[in-house]
């Protein structure tokens, strides 16, 4: 009897504890679903939201067509009131001429729940013309672009041409000019490069949005000609205008370039003993004879004021060019003339066109140099050089080789 009480007690206390234990998981998963569903429900919300958010921003591209006004794509594209429309035009043209917008750019246009909202538009390579919504009211601002730059080193030797071999270590149309233009007062890129000569260069590559945008600054260079080394080192001055000097601080740049013309061969060199093509008499030539087609375009070599433009019985089409320093270089048997004179010209600026005028066998350049005054060989006269750097640049200098010099 006592046994069957004892029984009897211990099936309480068992079934007591299973009731308490239920109550306890039913108390804990009444509590924590609840707090759950919840933060399920308050995720989906959220999600549901960006979702919808998305759907309704959109971006859209429209490249300028020929006759293309920003009037126009305002109203077609952008679909802005032409009364609005006309109140925009005049905040745009207090940053930019409108009328200077040109066929093939892209215009970038952003909207929000199919209503106008931002709108972006590449001035030049460097600055980009925005206009935003803000409010009721439209913000017009012109802008830099905005780029992620990396640099790149790149070395090769010159082989069949320098600029096939920029092509094949990857380099640019742009960067090939660059390097070459750099190098323009030491090294006559038409004539005197020879299979082997090297080159070397740092620049910027260019990135927008993740994607490549071009090349930008040539940061430092090196050319071998014929085993002789030069080098080149970028320095921004005061205003921020590139400027090349080498190690010692002397401006790569000089007061004249080595050739006026993209030429074919020298048809007739620098001699003081020379047989005259017409006259059949031997003579001086103290001048270099460029072969070359009519028409070829014609640079002056350097900055100066023209002294002379125009016919002469032996020269034919004829002008003539002070560079000071005692400086003056002439161009001979022109087709076309494009300065007059008195007229001021910058290094590089073209002035005419190869012809055969005057007295002349077939269609070339010739081109003379004067130094105080007596005629010079202008392939072999080394001209004076740029200014030297600014004392207070030197320092930046010093670090730009110690930076590029092991990469060249």
């Amino acid at each position: 009897m006592e046994y069957m009480r004892s029984i009897k007690k211990r099936n309480i206390l068992f079934r007591s504890i299973v009731v308490f234990s239920i109550s306890l998981v039913v108390f804990i998963v009444s509590i924590i679903i609840p707090q759950t569903s919840a933060h399920e429900e308050k995720t989906f919300k959220q999600t549901e939201e960006f979702r919808a958010l998305e759907q309704f921003i959109t971006t859209e591209t429209y490249e300028i067509q020929q006759g293309d006004t920003l009037l126009a794509i305002f109203q077609i594209q952008v679909g802005i009131s032409y009364g609005d429309v006309l109140l925009l035009i005049e905040k745009i043209n207090e940053v930019f001429d409108i009328t200077k917008i040109k066929q093939g750019n892209v215009v970038t246009i952003t909207l929000v729940d199919g209503v106008f909202d931002y709108l972006s538009y590449d001035i030049n390579s460097k600055e980009e013309l925005i206009i935003s919504k803000q409010d009721l009211e439209y913000i017009v601002e012109r802008k830099d672009i905005i780029f992620e730059i990396k640099e790149s080193v790149v070395e090769g030797d010159v082989g069949s041409s320098f600029y096939t071999s920029g092509i094949e270590v990857g380099l640019t149309d742009r960067m090939i000019m660059e390097l070459a233009t750099v190098f323009a007062w030491d090294v006559d890129f038409t004539s005197s490069l020879q299979k082997g000569d090297e080159f070397s260069l740092v620049f910027q590559n260019k990135y927008r949005e993740g994607k490549f945008a071009g090349t930008g600054d040539l940061l430092a260079g090196r050319f071998v000609n014929d085993g002789q080394e030069f080098f080149t080192y970028l320095v921004k001055d005061k205003e921020g205008n590139n400027k090349y000097y080498n190690e010692d601080g002397d401006a790569t740049e000089r007061l004249l370039l080595k050739t006026p013309i993209n030429y074919k061969r020298i048809s007739s060199g620098f001699s003081l003993n020379r047989k005259h093509p017409i006259l059949g008499t031997f003579k001086n030539h103290k001048a270099i004879d460029f072969a070359a087609d009519t028409g070829t375009p014609v640079e002056t070599v350097g900055d100066g004021e023209v002294v002379f433009a125009g016919w002469s019985d032996t020269y034919g089409n004829y002008i003539k060019i002070e560079h000071g320093q005692g400086f003056v270089t002439a161009y001979a048997h022109l087709s076309k003339m494009y300065v007059s004179p008195g007229s001021r010209v910058k290094q590089g600026s073209l002035i005419g066109a190869v012809g055969t005028t005057g007295r002349s066998t077939g269609p070339h350049l010739h081109y003379e140099m004067y130094k105080n005054g007596s005629l010079v060989n202008p392939l072999t006269t080394k001209t004076p050089a740029g200014k030297s750097i600014n004392e207070a640049l030197k320092s930046d200098l010093l670090e730009i080789v110690s930076r590029y010099k092991a990469q060249l």
